[in-house]
Formats: C-alpha cells, sequence, structure tokens
C-alpha cells in the first residue's frame, strides 16, 4: 500500500475509540491523526458508519468494524489538499494503515487510466 503510485505518506493509526464516541457529542473541529493538522467536525453516524465535515467543507467518512484483535478502519478523509485512505491491514482487526495522495497527483496524470 505504501509503495502504490502516487502515495506521499504512509502510516499506522490506532483508533481512540473514547475521543471518537465524544465526538458525538461536540459538535467541534478536531485533528483527525495526532501526526496531521487535518480537522474534522462529527457530522453524523448510521450504525458503524461516520461522517465528519472538514474546515473546507469537504465530506470524510470512515466504516469502524469490531474485529478480534480490535477494530478495522476504512475510508477516507479529504482536505483541500488531498485525502487520507484509512483501511485494515490485517483481517482479524487492530492493524489500520493510511496513506496520503495529495491532490496534485491527479492532476498531473496525462490519462484518468494512469492512477489504476
Amino acid at each position: 500500500r505504501c509503495q502504490q503510485q502516487g502515495v506521499q505518506k504512509c502510516f499506522y493509526v490506532k483508533l481512540n475509540e473514547d475521543s471518537l464516541k465524544r465526538q458525538e457529542t461536540r459538535a467541534r473541529f478536531v485533528k483527525a491523526f495526532s501526526s496531521e493538522n487535518v480537522r474534522v467536525k462529527f457530522s453524523n453516524k448510521n450504525g458503524n458508519f461516520y461522517v465528519f465535515d472538514g474546515r473546507d467543507g469537504q465530506q470524510s467518512t470512515l466504516t469502524i468494524r469490531q474485529r478480534e484483535d480490535g477494530p478495522s478502519i476504512y475510508g477516507s478523509i479529504r482536505s483541500e489538499e488531498g485525502v487520507y485512505n484509512i483501511e485494515a491491514c490485517s483481517k482479524n482487526g487492530g492493524c489500520n494503515i493510511v496513506t496520503y495522495t495529495s491532490n496534485n497527483f491527479f492532476s498531473e496524470l496525462e490519462s484518468p487510466n494512469d492512477a489504476i
């Protein structure tokens, strides 16, 4: 995943479940990742599907599944500069990886099929 074309950053992430639950009752912007300056605000939840709004109006989504070794996270956090894709790296959960791709990567492609 980290070696995919266009990936500029790659790091592991652990879900802070307490913080996520607190966001459901607060309407304020918080950092999506402790190591990045991307801020989101909880918008709504449907089961294990979460929607967040960014300061720039971008909408982000996460699906969280509880597994044997911890939560598995799938989704994307969008910003004006690019997208942070999150996916589980273990079928048993507890391991989640984030890859960041700048919007410039997509605009610089010669053909839309180059990203496939």
